[in-house]
């Protein structure tokens, strides 16, 4: 049985339809993007039909056959609404480049990013090119960034530090609201904090980023064990005094004071509770390798945290052995002991998995001073 020529038509027309759809939703960026899409092939697979219904609408009407020219007739006004509807709604819809800073506002970063690589791509506006390229790092910064405070967080969590690792969840949901799985693991970490509370000492431990690296230096005293030194340095001693004499009703006493100030790209490299839980340990020594003086201490004033851009005193006395001479050193270091830090990988090379994990050093004869 032979089908009606018209039934084939509606059938491969209707397929083509819903193909140009498919494809259209296969490659939409969202659902604006989609419906943008949608509107334009709803206009374009409107205007065959104007035509054919428009030529048969006038056939039937020349025939007099009035009731199907009344049907054509309807069926050319609906295309007509819908070709005309279709290309004029999609002037209600932002262009690319409105769509991309919208999402980048809403903190939509993926979508944002989508739509920038797609004005980067096909855009022939230099200016728009060129601030979409700025936007996409911005954003694929942002995305970065929650990613690292999620990963701090998961860290923490391990450690049984859920008040630190709940801070870094928020920090990161508030940085990027759509990454995968935060809302979850900021609910864990709520419970888990109000199950087990949280420990005065949690601040003490410090996540040093894996962008710092430490690596080890054998120039320090033995008996100081394995020493690891930063780099970059994120603390720098300054103002140093040195005076010898009577201190605390001893005799040949040396005292050594100065500042010690937390550089700017601390808060880079460093996640604490508190800032950095400070020791300093000096020593003296002679161009034979004797040591004349040591000592070990903390910052001065009632707290041992030493936080970015800030800057303390300290000072350190002890007996000295023998007389200063002009060509003596004196090495000083400031560094957290491995004990306080929470480590990723306690076999990593470039990790702080020393002993003494310095992140600021100093040494000059004493004839600099």
């Amino acid at each position: 049985m032979k089908r009606p020529l018209s039934l084939i038509f509606i059938i491969l027309y209707s397929a083509g339809f819903i193909l140009a759809v498919a494809i259209t939703a296969s490659f939409a960026i969202d659902f604006t993007d989609f419906l943008y899409g949608f509107l334009i092939i709803i206009s374009i697979f409107s205007l065959p039909p104007v035509i054919l219904f428009l030529i048969l609408f006038i056939k039937n009407f020349i025939r007099k056959i009035r009731k199907r020219a009344l049907w054509f007739g309807i069926g050319t006004l609906i295309c007509i609404i819908l070709a005309v509807g279709g290309f004029l709604s999609t002037g209600l819809i932002d262009d690319q480049f409105t769509r991309a800073q919208k999402n980048f506002e809403r903190k939509k970063y993926e979508t944002a990013i989508k739509y920038y690589d797609s004005i980067i791509k096909d855009n022939k506006d230099a200016g728009q090119v060129e601030t979409s390229n700025a936007q996409k790092q911005k954003a694929t910064g942002f995305i970065d960034e929650a990613k690292k405070l999620v990963k701090n967080g998961d860290i923490y969590l391990e450690y049984g530090l859920y008040g630190r690792a709940l801070d870094e969840y928020l920090k990161a949901s508030d940085t990027y609201p759509l990454l995968e799985d935060i809302k979850q693991k900021i609910e864990n970490a709520r419970q888990l904090k109000e199950k087990f509370g949280g420990s005065a000492a949690d601040k003490d431990y410090v996540l040093f980023s894996e962008d710092l690296k430490f690596n080890y230096d054998t120039m320090f005293p033995q008996w100081w064990g394995k020493v690891k030194v930063s780099d970059p340095q994120i603390a720098e001693f300054s103002g140093f005094i040195l005076e010898e004499g009577q201190f605390y009703k001893s005799e040949n006493m040396l005292k050594v004071s100065g500042k010690l100030e937390g550089l700017k790209q601390m808060g880079q490299f460093v996640e604490s509770g508190g800032g950095l839980f400070t020791f300093i340990s000096a020593y003296i020594v002679n161009n034979d390798g004797s040591v004349k003086w040591y000592k070990d201490g903390y910052l001065s004033g009632e707290s041992p945290y030493l936080i970015e851009g800030q800057v303390r005193d300290f000072t350190l006395v002890g007996q000295l052995s023998a007389y200063l001479e002009q060509d003596d050193w004196l090495v000083i270091v400031a560094y957290v002991k491995r004990s306080m830090i929470i480590l990723t990988d306690s076999q990593a090379p470039e990790g702080a998995n020393g002993d003494r994990n310095a992140f600021a050093v100093y040494w000059a004869q004493i004839k600099d001073f």
